[in-house]
């Protein structure tokens, strides 16, 4: 499946729970580590288990001197790990859209 492919279907999944989209980072927090000032925008995003209370920059440490080699990291901490607050039973269903919007913004995904 192609970038463009899964950015598809993660906004076709989005579009399916249209009360879902109430549920933004502004209303809550999602916290994210970022390394690097410029360069194309690569998103790194922990899975479950292995998030745990460090999140995902303790993941993804080996990969930071990427930003060193020109591209900007943004490291986020998936609700409930790290500094991120839980959102309960919509946090998969948030996760999808914040994700969404963060690749229709030219991010790539890891």
């Amino acid at each position: 499946m192609t970038l463009d492919e899964k950015k598809e279907f993660l906004q076709q999944q989005c579009d399916k729970k249209q009360d879902a989209r109430e549920i933004t980072p502004e209303t809550h927090p999602i916290h994210i580590t970022e390394w690097g000032n410029s360069g194309p925008t690569v998103l790194l995003i922990h899975g479950g288990v292995q998030g745990g209370l460090g999140g995902g920059p303790i993941n993804f440490m080996n990969q930071r001197e990427l930003a060193d080699k020109g591209y900007k990291l943004r490291v986020p901490n998936r609700p409930g790990f790290g500094e991120s607050p839980s959102r309960g039973a919509d946090s998969q269903t948030a996760d999808a859209i914040w994700i969404a919007k963060e690749l229709g913004k030219g991010s790539h995904l890891v």
